[in-house]
């Protein structure tokens, strides 16, 4: 088997804020190897967006790094400088394509300052801009490097910012909901996008998302995180066609789904406050399946099977070999 392109090892993530700590991610661990990709599934305020900026050295001023590794083709990229790894080793596409981009600026030369960043002139800049725009389906790239964001439309913007991911060659690329900010119609398109450069690039890709019944068609592995920790990870397919974790199936309940009738059943309750202490299963309150006093005052320990792993009491026994995604 090939060597993992990325590492995360028990990553832990806080926010400090003025009178307490938000732990938003509470030991994450996973490993991916060159051209997989993964989701990040999971409830508004379960931390995937947070794991995603923290991969891509993102995160905001206030939030602190704690525990763990993150190691991006065997280079530990939490001691390295932030800029050699932004857009080099990591990319992050963000979630509100409308606010990305300077409207001061045309994305000729917004392409023309990334790509300046490892010492392009303006015209072979512009150049390289307009063959990766060309192979994501610009008929018209010199167009689109004239024009200013708010002459695009949300579609085209969504293509130009994974044309800027991925103009300086990353080894990884990370997506944050990449599909909330476009409507139906274009869905399919920005899912054709996305694994369009992972095929062609051999990129590994992390796609941050809240819909899990987009997981199969952008994704190799599945994790679902809850609470600040992945309750479930393994095949995209087997995850949610059989899911194991009463929060996974139940999560599959509670989204609509295109071109398929389904009836939508909310998931009761809310998620725990991750800015005070948490004992046992952090689902446990809101789960139809709780093994007694146990789920409230033991955490689940890692169950393995079918190429998965699972974080639930319903399981019994626990399996400690490293998760292969």
């Amino acid at each position: 088997m090939k060597d993992p392109m990325l590492v995360v090892k028990n990553l832990k993530v806080s926010y400090k804020l003025k009178d307490r700590v938000v732990r938003a991610v509470r030991g994450v661990s996973f490993k991916l190897v060159e051209g997989q990709s993964l989701c990040i599934v999971g409830e508004s305020g379960c931390g995937k967006s947070t794991l995603g900026y923290a991969i891509s050295v993102s995160l905001p001023p206030n939030a602190v790094i704690e525990e763990g590794e993150i190691l991006v083709n065997g280079v530990n990229i939490l001691k390295t400088d932030p800029v050699t790894v932004r857009g080099k080793l990591v990319s992050l596409i963000p979630q509100d394509v409308g606010a990305a981009l300077s409207p001061l600026n045309t994305i000729g030369e917004v392409f023309a300052d990334v790509l300046g960043s490892i010492g392009g002139g303006r015209d072979s800049s512009l150049k390289v801009a307009s063959d990766i725009l060309k192979s994501l389906g610009f008929s018209d790239p010199q167009r689109i490097l004239k024009s200013y964001p708010h002459e695009l439309s949300g579609g085209m913007l969504q293509r130009v910012l994974i044309a800027l991911a991925i103009s300086l060659n990353p080894k990884v690329i990370i997506a944050d909901e990449p599909t909330s900010m476009v409507d139906a119609s274009l869905r399919r398109e920005v899912v054709d996008l996305i694994n369009t450069i992972r095929y062609n690039y051999s990129v590994t890709t992390i796609i941050i998302t809240h819909d899990i019944a987009i997981a199969p068609s952008l994704c190799d592995i599945t994790a679902v995180m809850y609470a600040g920790k992945i309750v479930e990870i393994g095949p995209s397919k087997s995850l949610i066609e059989k899911p194991l974790h009463p929060y996974t199936k139940m999560l599959s309940k509670s989204i609509p789904r295109i071109m398929k009738l389904v009836e939508l059943k909310p998931i009761p309750g809310l998620p725990p406050d991750l800015g005070s202490p948490i004992k046992g299963c952090p689902f446990a309150p809101r789960c139809p399946d709780v093994v007694g006093d146990l789920c409230y005052n033991v955490e689940p320990e890692e169950y393995r099977a079918g190429g998965r792993s699972v974080y639930c009491h319903l399981y019994g026994g626990a399996s400690h070999d490293t998760i292969s995604a």
